[in-house]
């Protein structure tokens, strides 16, 4: 397991010079809910299909495909740009927090809170305050299918994408998964160069 810490950005406000007088602050007064509602129903509607120009329309939809295929291209290219990234650190996969990015060099990893009697091959200490999750929190294997798979063995539930998956159960982890652990959000980035060379074992 490894930790690489990410730099982070803050924002502050800038005082402008400006004094504001009470008129002001009456002209910046926010509408209420029944003139916000006014103007979206004022809005201009959208308009009808006989009414849009089918030239116009052919050219949109072209642009659009074009743009598709570009944003494809790119996801590609950086799916192989990680994965090289990952083959050299000999890495199945990736576990990256908002702090730290975490190794998968075996088959099967524990989770969890490491303490001076039990270690763990996933200390979340290491992202964050992890005093919401258990000592063994979650297995993470490789199952013979080349498929990752997530057991939670601790006291509250892991979500796997916003689904919980409760104590004494497991499911699939697919790649880009957001796995979400006491408050910590870690993106599941699997490496296929290794894993497919790998043999892994049943689950």
């Amino acid at each position: 397991v490894g930790g690489a810490r990410m730099g982070g950005y803050a924002m502050g406000k800038q005082s402008t010079g400006l004094v504001r007088s009470a008129e002001d602050d009456e002209r910046l007064t926010l509408p209420g809910f029944a003139e916000a509602e006014q103007c979206v129903l004022e809005l201009p509607t959208r308009p009808a299909p006989a009414q849009v120009d089918p030239v116009a329309r052919k050219r949109s939809r072209a642009a659009l495909a074009a743009a598709l295929n570009k944003i494809r291209r790119l996801e590609a290219s950086a799916q192989a740009a990680t994965a090289r990234a990952a083959t050299a650190k000999n890495a199945l996969g990736i576990l990256q927090g908002s702090r730290t990015e975490f190794i998968i060099t075996k088959r099967e990893v524990m989770l969890g809170r490491s303490t001076d009697d039990q270690k763990v091959d996933i200390d979340l200490a290491e992202e964050g305050n992890a005093s919401k999750v258990s000592r063994q929190q979650a297995f993470i294997k490789l199952r013979w299918n080349g498929k990752f798979c997530i057991r939670n063995v601790g006291r509250r539930p892991v979500y796997i994408n916003n689904v919980a998956v409760e104590s004494g159960r497991k499911c699939q982890l697919e790649p880009h998964s957001l796995i979400e652990v006491g408050n910590m959000r870690l993106l599941f980035l699997p490496n296929p160069t290794l894993v497919r060379a790998s043999e892994p074992d049943p689950f």
